[in-house]
């Protein structure tokens, strides 16, 4: 049965593993400075994004953005599909553009399952900047130009003018891959150069009001001379660095495969040509660096359209004259490694996890509480922890200067730079019952008891306790049957302390239940006794207040929390 019947199926599940590789990916990959800001100042009216596009980006990325999130939102897993989805496109723009050139359904697959996995596409594919538009631009203008010099017309030149012109206001560094589309079409179709001119007039029309917009950035002798500036290591170490950002942690699997399919294809000189000068595309950037200054993996990202048709047109011949081999094991394997995990500190400017701290936050934060930043924390911008408070604090962030008078504090802090009387006056009086985060962006929680004065039990000072699963100041409200998370709070010396029980009280002050608790743990580094327990209340009781009491053996030690119920 031939395999064309199943190329539709085929590229379906290939397209759905493409976005799983990058789903998983959405709410647990580092979010950058850059990437933050490019959400924050997409949140408004297209007019109002346009007059905040950066200098040195064109507007396209920014608008599609602000469309997308006043759609559908700002949060950061919301905010960062539309770069899944805008490069399951090129994804498939590279399928059709290696068929046509290949001839053969087995190539296009393979170069859409290679495509997928590459490092440098796991990361622009989920991240919040322009690369990937202009990647899958860059991929729809080479099919497009394709189809262009096999029967050129105006009707053929006019979306690929449109796509040409799309790639320029996305990024500047779309001037890179014009050139380079230039070339592949004179490989492929040396004849037929002239007619570059309908869709470079249709390009020259649209981008022409961008053109005026950036002549003084294009012209800049300032930047220029900025640009020239740059060192790059020497070509090998520059190349085998960037190449090895590009592939990611397969790379020498990689390099072996793009060997063996230029082999493959050794008998196609035109074709190999072609696929190759794309793929070597970064040797190009390296000479026109002091120029353009666009040599890094964000940058030229697209050049892996190249390494993908290489991949998918070489392999796929082979699989073909090896008659009865699987075609699709190519597929499989590039699928496969699509699902590396990328390591962003190669691509990101270096940034507190707080894609991963203030969640959390956002989860356990009490009525009540407040939030304290450490004034020597490092790497946080403004704009950052304002988009963080819209996402996850929508009422505010409860920031506090100090903390004093509060008996919750959330101490975020760069480990080993505190400021030392901040943190003193912190500590004093309250210990550390929870934590959570990375060394340069940890987040405490410095607790004190809820009772300071406490009650004298023999050895130990009962300082009351709390409710952990309640998000008012004073007063939980449950229903019946459900579990107290319950935080106990003593002083003193554990050894041979008494049997401890908790009795629920009704109004009237009756027991209704008790239940034993288990022994009180040692003591912490600031003497404090701290018990998490459960308390799980009847089956059955009627609407009220309750009060949980303190036993110690079989006597009333002291009240411990008040809480409400309501039944039916």
């Amino acid at each position: 049965m031939p395999i064309r019947r199943f190329v539709p199926l085929a590229f379906a599940l290939l397209a759905l593993l493409i976005v799983a590789a990058r789903l998983r990916l959405l709410d647990n990959y580092l979010m950058d400075h850059d990437e933050v800001w490019s959400i924050w100042q997409s949140i408004g009216t297209p007019a109002e994004i346009l007059r905040w596009t950066p200098y040195d980006w064109t507007p396209l990325h920014y608008q599609v953005q602000g469309i997308w999130q006043s759609t559908v939102g700002f949060q950061p897993v919301v905010a960062r599909l539309v770069s899944v989805f805008t490069f399951l496109i090129g994804a498939a723009c590279v399928f059709r553009l290696a068929r046509r050139l290949s001839g053969s359904p087995a190539g296009g697959l393979i170069s859409a399952a290679a495509f997928g996995a590459f490092a440098i596409n796991l990361h622009i594919g989920i991240v919040v900047r322009g690369y990937a538009l202009l990647t899958a631009l860059t991929a729809a203008a080479l099919w497009l130009t394709l189809r262009y010099f096999h029967a050129p017309s105006w009707r053929r030149a006019l979306p690929l003018g449109v796509v040409l012109a799309g790639m320029f206001y996305t990024h500047l560094v779309s001037l890179l891959p014009f050139i380079l589309i230039g070339i592949f079409s004179l490989i492929l179709q040396p004849r037929y150069l002239w007619r570059w001119w309908q869709p470079t007039l249709i390009l020259s029309v649209l981008a022409l009001p961008e053109l005026f917009a950036k002549a003084e950035i294009i012209t800049n002798g300032t930047r220029a001379q900025t640009v020239a500036r740059l060192v790059l290591p020497p070509l090998p170490e520059a190349l085998g660095t960037l190449y090895a950002d590009l592939f990611g942690a397969p790379f020498w699997l990689y390099a072996a495969l793009c060997l063996l399919a230029a082999a493959l294809l050794v008998h196609r000189p035109r074709l190999l040509l072609a696929v190759g000068v794309l793929a070597l595309t970064p040797l190009l950037a390296y000479f026109l660096n002091p120029l353009l200054g666009f040599f890094s993996a964000r940058h030229l990202a697209w050049v892996m359209i190249g390494a993908a048709l290489l991949l998918g047109i070489g392999l796929g011949v082979g699989a073909a004259r090896l008659r009865g081999a699987n075609v699709l094991v190519g597929a499989v394997l590039f699928a496969v490694l699509g699902f590396q995990m990328p390591d962003a500190k190669r691509y990101v400017i270096p940034t507190p996890n707080m894609l991963d701290s203030m969640p959390q936050l956002a989860v356990l934060l009490r009525g009540g509480d407040v939030v304290v930043r450490d004034p020597n924390l490092r790497g946080t911008l403004p704009e950052v922890w304002e988009y963080f408070s819209r996402v996850y604090f929508p009422n505010g962030l409860p920031l506090h200067a100090n903390g004093v008078g509060f008996r919750r504090v959330w101490y975020i802090l760069t480990e080993g730079s505190e400021t030392q009387p901040l943190f003193d006056n912190i500590r004093a009086g309250r210990t550390v019952t929870r934590w959570f985060g990375t060394w340069d962006f940890m987040t405490r929680l410095y607790e004190a008891p809820p009772d300071p004065e406490g009650v004298a039990l023999g050895a130990l000072t009962f300082h009351g306790g709390t409710l952990q699963n309640v998000h008012t100041l004073d007063l939980g409200v449950f229903r019946e049957g459900e579990r107290l998370h319950l935080r106990l709070w003593w002083r003193g010396d554990s050894a041979g302390a008494p049997t401890w029980a908790l009795g629920l009280h009704n109004a009237e002050g009756s027991l209704l239940q008790r239940a034993e608790m288990p022994p009180l743990p040692a003591p912490d580094a600031e003497g404090w006794i701290i018990a998490d327990w459960d308390f799980r209340l009847p089956d059955s009781l009627e609407t009220g207040a309750y009060t949980l009491h303190l036993y110690a053996d079989q006597a009333h030690a002291a009240k411990a929390v008040l809480f409400y119920v309501k039944a039916w």
